[in-house]
């Protein structure tokens, strides 16, 4: 059983094998705009235990470019050993979107070290409830 509710909430069976689109969206609430990744556009996933943070959480992902759909969205996998040893009950989730400065080409800009020059990072998703059923 798999579900994602219109507020954002999960709700899956332990142990599963899912997968489901993120929509990431660059407009605004009332005119959404489908934001597209770019190459070296990070998407970090996260599923924590109450109190627990982004960075810790118990189920982390990172999604890159090559792992979109038709309309350019995110794909999440969750693979059975992701939720096999995990207890029911109810977690929250978080999606952040890593970016980096570009040019007026779209290539990432570096510095004079051939580093990476800035790094940008926006919370796409809020922490929504994520619900692990038995």
């Amino acid at each position: 059983m798999f579900n994602i509710a219109t507020n954002g909430i999960i709700v899956m069976n332990r142990g599963d094998d899912v997968q489901f689109p993120i929509f990431i969206n660059s407009g605004k609430l009332l005119s959404p705009i489908r934001y597209n990744t770019k190459p070296f556009d990070l998407v970090y996933f996260s599923v924590m235990e109450h109190g627990q943070d982004f960075e810790d959480g118990v189920i982390r992902k990172i999604i890159d470019k090559s792992q979109v759909d038709e309309n350019g969205d995110i794909i999440v996998t969750l693979r059975h050993n992701d939720t096999a040893n995990l207890l029911p009950g109810v977690y929250s989730y978080e999606v952040k979107l890593i970016t980096y400065a570009r040019d007026m080409n779209n290539n990432v800009l570096t510095n004079m070290t051939g580093s990476i020059a800035d790094r940008y990072i926006t919370t796409v998703s809020p922490k929504r409830k994520f619900v692990l059923l038995s």
